[in-house]
């Protein structure tokens, strides 16, 4: 336990942030509207940037490596990265290896990477991690940044939201016990990401027609089907990871959006960007939820 609080403080303080939290996302929800501007690059309510990156890690041993980061994070590991600005923070996989990650922070990724560069405490983390990588580097040393282009939810600054219950540098913080992914949310919503491939030659069209062109039909169908706090990210290759919040799981809100008249329609209109001719969601896959590491969760799930 961290010294920063007491334990008994830190469950009073948890258990009133969670509660109102959900309050706050329900009223704020209800008074959701449709946005003009869908674009990326906006920050958090409590002013933070949506940061995305991915990196590759060997299938041999990911059972081991994905223990690592359900169980095996060191309470010195976790500190480092909450004061370098790395705030909830999920990463995700998929059965090859391909791994993304998302996270909140007061600066871009290069920066909060530099920040960690500086820990001794990161250097060995790194160092136990590069078994895990086909080259043998450091995990972070291998990455790549996606570009943030997309954004649909509530969570931007200016507005009450979700995101104001999430500040793991504040007193009530203190290491996880465990940092396993599926965990929900505090307002009791799963973390999903899932993937996507666009052709590069018309790359700029499809990136401009999530800025400026999602009908507000399209939008207000998303938010019905349970697609909260949605991000969408792209590499200049047209692979494009997406991560949103829901009640259900990835097929299940799928599901709600194909019985949408209006989805699909717009499936129909981006088809023409994926690489096969399908629509965008059809050739997606899903990513599976490992690591997480804040303050955005269940109030009973926190201290597991």
């Amino acid at each position: 336990m961290d010294a920063r609080a007491s334990p008994k403080t830190v469950i009073i303080m948890r258990w009133m942030r969670a509660t109102s939290s959900r309050r706050a996302l329900s009223a704020v929800t209800r008074n959701w509207s449709p946005q003009a501007f869908t674009g990326g690059g906006s920050l958090t309510a409590n002013g933070r940037r949506r940061n995305a990156f991915y990196m590759q890690f060997d299938t041999t041993e990911l059972a081991e490596y994905l223990d690592d980061h359900a169980n095996g994070v060191w309470p010195e590991m976790q500190t480092a990265l909450v004061d370098a600005g790395w705030h909830n923070y999920s990463l995700f996989y998929r059965p090859d290896g391909f791994a993304v990650g998302y996270f909140e922070s007061d600066t871009d990724f290069t920066t909060a990477c530099a920040r960690m560069d500086a820990t001794d405490i990161n250097t060995k983390w790194q160092a136990a991690m590069s078994k895990f990588t086909p080259a043998g580097v450091s995990p972070i040393d291998a990455s790549g940044e996606f570009t943030h282009y997309f954004y649909l939810g509530v969570d931007v600054a200016g507005s009450e939201s979700e995101s104001t219950i999430d500040d793991a540098s504040s007193p009530s913080w203190a290491p996880q016990a465990s940092t396993g992914g599926g965990g929900l949310t505090a307002s009791g919503r799963r973390r999903i990401a899932f993937y996507m491939q666009f052709n590069t030659t018309e790359l700029a069209e499809y990136l401009d027609d999530h800025a400026t062109g999602v009908w507000p039909e399209m939008q207000t169908a998303l938010v019905d089907a349970g697609w909260h706090n949605y991000s969408l990210f792209y590499r200049p290759d047209g692979f494009a990871m997406g991560y949103f919040e829901s009640d259900v799981d990835f097929d299940t809100a799928c599901a709600r959006m194909d019985a949408s008249p209006i989805n699909a329609k717009w499936q129909a209109a981006m088809s023409k960007h994926t690489p096969s001719g399908e629509s965008p969601i059809d050739a997606s896959g899903e990513f599976t939820h490992y690591f997480y590491l804040g303050t955005d969760l269940l109030a009973e799930e926190e201290d597991r």
